[in-house]
């Protein structure tokens, strides 16, 4: 395959939100990189491949390994909120995929308790001028873990609602001296540790968000009020009350959206071939097409 239709096929999987497809072909692009020692052969390439890749795994959250999971959340989480290719499922979507095999008043705590110490240990940087975060640290770097600590000094831990989140990211002169894309990156950051203090969810906001309604629902008849017959009218039969039940959060499936199931493993390898001329088969060219 050429880089063209790596890129190709990478799309399709990630846009279609094929989970055992994204996992399988992430799995076999990476093993090829290292057989065929493409880092040192093609650095331009590796890099490219290295990005298709991460964005693959991303898309299989679902399924991937909790060491890789940690491992996107807590050193690459600005590439994982910025995907190559969306999709209709965002990275929020994704991760609550992961954990919906917990009941569903648990997943955010559960969460909570797994993410919310992986983002804030999280050492990449947005912009280059330093955060004051106390007299003790005035010249902190603008890693995420100091903007997280940043954020909760201006706004209040653990408070902010999406107002004070855009009055933040446009009006704190901190935040002013970063560049577009830094700036978008940095809202995309406050905006899903925000997500993760609240017990709102995405895939379950229809169910588990709304408050319950009322468990009967009465017929009344329909009687004019006023007859105008002068004889009197027999007695009506006793309207009864139907009762309609209604899901609750206390009565709503734990496991509603079941996790993807894992791929089988095959043992064709991604075959990596220049155009026109074939080359060896233990061999990897991948030049970007003519």
């Amino acid at each position: 395959m050429t880089l063209a239709d790596i890129k190709s096929e990478a799309q399709s999987l990630i846009t279609t939100d094929n989970v055992p497809g994204s996992l399988e072909f992430a799995e076999k692009l990476e093993k090829s990189l290292n057989e065929n020692n493409i880092k040192d052969s093609n650095p331009e390439a590796y890099r490219e491949l290295s990005k298709i890749i991460f964005q693959l795994y991303v898309t299989a959250i679902p399924n991937i390994s909790t060491e890789l999971f940690h491992k996107i959340i807590s050193l690459n989480i600005i590439e994982a909120l910025n995907p190559l290719w969306p999709s209709e499922r965002d990275f929020a979507a994704r991760i609550e995929s992961r954990y919906s095999i917990y009941p569903v008043e648990l997943i955010k705590e559960e969460m909570r308790k797994d993410l919310l110490p992986l983002i804030k240990q999280n050492n990449q940087l947005i912009g280059s001028v330093v955060l004051r975060l106390s007299q003790e640290n005035p010249q902190a770097k603008p890693s995420i873990s100091n903007w997280i600590e940043y954020y909760d000094r201006t706004t209040g831990l653990g408070s902010a609602n999406s107002f004070e989140r855009s009055r933040f990211i446009s009006g704190d002169p901190i935040v002013q001296t970063l560049n577009p894309e830094e700036k978008e990156s940095l809202r995309k950051v406050v905006q899903f540790y925000d997500y993760l203090q609240t017990d709102e969810t995405i895939l379950y906001q229809d169910i588990y968000n709304t408050a319950p309604q009322s468990t009967l629902n009465t017929i009344t008849p329909n009687i004019d009020p006023k007859p105008k017959q002068t004889t009197p009218l027999p007695t009506p039969k006793p309207i009864t009350t139907v009762k309609t039940p209604v899901s609750t959060p206390n009565n709503i499936p734990q496991n509603t959206i079941p996790r993807a199931p894992i791929p089988r493993r095959t043992s064709a390898p991604v075959v990596l071939t220049a155009k026109p001329t074939p080359i060896p088969q233990n061999l990897v060219n991948l030049k970007k097409p003519e």
